[in-house]
């Protein structure tokens, strides 16, 4: 009777320790409390037979096939939704081929588990395997993804922090260059990331934040060349000063890199605002920064300080005076900066001009050696579309081009040198985006994006004297807004530099090294429509845009032309798009869309697309409808691409059961090949 009394009274313990772990009231639901216990269940079963047949150069091939498929959805918990939750998602088949192509089959899976949740502490994690089916290019192909994700968390009054690990490989099946035509090719790729953010509240700081980001890349399609591996850690603090009219901020980042060479950058950084009073601002930052890359180290030190002043509600003055010193085994040198600049705002009866003059004055004095090295001068490449970018210039002048390594701004930190062509302009160098869509490295561009941020590392040689430079630059913007949504836009900048020996004086004026940039754009916007043209350019290139759209009647058209000179060539694009909907009636619907884009470059078509999409849907009653999809594209660029694509799909629907039965017809020219595809899924939910 004492071991039973003893057994009561140590599990009333653990029960009463286990209440409070996971905050339960005294009115806590007895049902919620269960070894273990399901908060949902859901699934089906299905069918699915699949029929493949045609002929490719001449060679034709048939495959049959038939599918059994299992899908459970499962909400579980263990002890309390509090303390441990289970959430299961599974599919899978049992498949019969002809081709040999038989046995089980994964098709998506999902495991989720989070212990304590909603708790100050809580533990995550989350296992996944996915098998995608895609189709780029009227070529189909599968994507075999998994995933797997270690999670902790911890929230409490004074500090909230998260940590993540991620693994993932992606696998593409299916995928490879044809005929001249290119398809998205084989990936085979595993990438580990680990990750960590810590913030704390302390009472004499505004924020304290830590943040950690591990990287490492294994690309087994590349024979080992893709693969990477970088770190980097950031501590950041900030804090408001004498009545909060000043603040300060401070941080220190550590960036190493192991795979492919080893390079390792400490960064310590502060920075210093003040208002003294309206319109009075004063700014000044001083960074450290320590690298090394193989044996080789190097220390950059640098100074800058601002003051502006606001003189009325249209005059506005500035200056800010900069140093830097670079420090290596090899080289050493100094460089400084003096500027100046004066700027005016003026509306008025619905016009907005603004001016802006900067005048600075730079120095750079080498050491024993000239060579010195730059590591991830960060600029904005900016984007063209399908026409090689605008070129813009680096930093320094006399730079090795040959040293020259272009990188993304990002976590990653992918090489995008081959990406880019430079070029030479006086002393300096210039470079710009070469598109090569057909490369699966390639930058992902936002089509609607202006901009892209990227880190270039180069080394450059100071001639024999030191260099010295005076340059003035002016910028004008006049923009009128005659009406709602009806206006003009008009940009002008010049830039003229005067190189000169550091320590002997400039030169005398030398207007060889001015650039100017002119812009112009009109514009005007109403709900139907819309529509812009516009010109701009500079020394070396000229640009002309001319854009419309309009929205009536469920139409919608829009065309675009644009033509671009430079010194070594002339591109002209073309871009035409139309779209309607038809409501024929409230149970049948049908959408069209047309579009056409032409790339001509000196009189040549590069690239020459047409393209048509058709789909009706007809909803015979609320169980059954019919969708027929046509789609087709020519490639005029090439003498004998033309692909055809028909999809025809039936759905139907009562209580717990699904049918799907479809038509599938797949064309193409430049390798012969004509593919049919009937199939029949029946699917069985609870």
């Amino acid at each position: 009777m004492r071991r039973a009394e003893e057994a009561c009274r140590l599990l009333s313990i653990v029960l009463f320790g286990a209440m409070v772990l996971v905050g339960a009231s005294a009115d806590s639901r007895a049902a919620e409390w269960r070894l273990f216990g399901i908060d949902g269940f859901s699934g089906y079963l299905g069918l699915r037979s699949d029929t493949l047949f045609g002929e490719t150069s001449g060679v034709p091939s048939d495959k049959r096939s038939l599918e059994q498929q299992i899908r459970l959805r499962l909400g579980s918990y263990v002890f309390h939704p509090r303390f441990l939750s289970l959430d299961a998602d599974t599919a899978f088949a049992l498949r019969t081929s002809s081709d040999g192509d038989s046995g089980f089959r994964n098709l998506d899976s999902q495991l989720v588990l989070d212990l304590l949740p909603r708790h100050p502490l809580t533990l995550g994690v989350t296992v996944a395997s996915r098998v995608e089916n895609l189709e780029r290019s009227f070529v189909p192909y599968q994507r075999d993804v998994k995933a797997g994700e270690l999670r902790l968390s911890f929230n409490s009054r004074l500090v909230n922090s998260a940590l993540k690990y991620e693994i993932n490989e992606a696998t593409s099946l299916g995928a490879q260059l044809s005929g001249g035509t290119y398809v998205v090719p084989p990936e085979d790729k595993r990438t580990e990331y680990l990750s960590s953010q810590t913030s704390v509240r302390v009472p004499s700081l505004d924020r304290m934040s830590l943040r950690y980001d591990g990287v490492r890349t294994d690309d087994r399609t590349a024979a080992g060349t893709g693969d990477s591996e970088h770190h980097s850690a950031q501590l950041e603090v900030a804090q408001s000063v004498l009545n909060k009219r000043g603040r300060v901020n401070a941080s220190a980042s550590v960036w190493q890199k192991a795979v492919p060479t080893e390079e390792e950058r400490l960064t310590l950084l502060q920075s210093w605002t003040m208002d003294w009073r309206p319109g009075l601002r004063s700014t000044e930052s001083i960074e450290a920064t320590r690298r090394r890359e193989n044996s080789e180290e190097a220390n950059t030190y640098k100074v800058d300080l601002g003051l502006s002043r606001e003189l009325n509600e249209w005059w506005r003055v500035s200056g800010n005076l900069g140093g830097a010193q670079y420090k290596s085994a090899s080289s050493e040198s100094s460089s400084y900066r003096a500027s100046g600049s004066v700027g005016y705002l003026k509306q008025w009866q619905g016009y907005r001009l603004s001016a802006v003059n900067t005048l600075a004055l730079s120095e750079a004095l080498a050491g024993p050696s000239k060579r010195i090295k730059v590591y991830d001068e960060k600029i904005s490449l900016p984007l063209n579309g399908t026409l090689p970018g605008f070129w813009q210039r680096l930093a320094n002048p006399f730079i090795d081009e040959s040293t020259i390594k272009v990188f993304e701004d990002g976590v990653l930190r992918r090489d995008w040198t081959k990406f880019c062509e430079k070029r030479k302009v006086g002393a300096y160098t210039e470079i710009r985006w070469v598109p090569d869509p057909t490369d699966r490295d390639y930058p992902s561009l936002d089509p609607d994006a202006q901009l892209l941020p990227v880190l270039v590392s180069y080394d450059y040689v100071l001639p024999e004297t030191d260099y010295a430079e005076l340059s003035n630059n002016l910028n004008l913007a006049l923009s009128r807004e005659f009406a709602p949504g009806m206006g003009l836009d008009s940009t002008f900048s010049v830039n003229t530099k005067v190189p000169g020996t550091a320590g002997s004086g400039l030169g005398g004026l030398n207007f060889s090294e001015a650039e100017y940039e002119l812009g112009v754009q009109g514009y005007l916007k109403r709900p139907e429509y819309e529509a812009s043209a516009g010109t701009s350019g500079g020394r070396d290139r000229q640009r002309f845009f001319l854009r419309g759209s309009t929205n009536r009647n469920g139409w919608q058209l829009s065309e675009a032309y644009q033509l671009e000179r430079f010194p070594d060539l002339v591109g002209q694009t073309f871009d035409t798009r139309l779209s309607h909907l038809w409501g024929i009636s409230n149970k049948t619907r049908l959408n069209l869309e047309l579009g056409d884009q032409t790339y001509v470059v000196d009189g040549r078509m590069e690239r020459g697309l047409s393209s048509a999409r058709v789909v009706a849907a007809v909803l015979f009653s609320p169980f059954m409808r019919i969708e027929v999809e046509t789609r087709g594209e020519v490639n005029r660029a090439l003498p004998n691409d033309t692909r055809l694509a028909l999809d025809t799909k039936y759905f139907w629907q009562q209580g717990q059961l699904d049918l799907t039965a479809g038509y599938e017809l797949r064309s193409r020219t430049y390798d012969r090949t004509t593919t049919h595809r009937l199939y029949a899924t029946i699917i069985r939910r609870f």
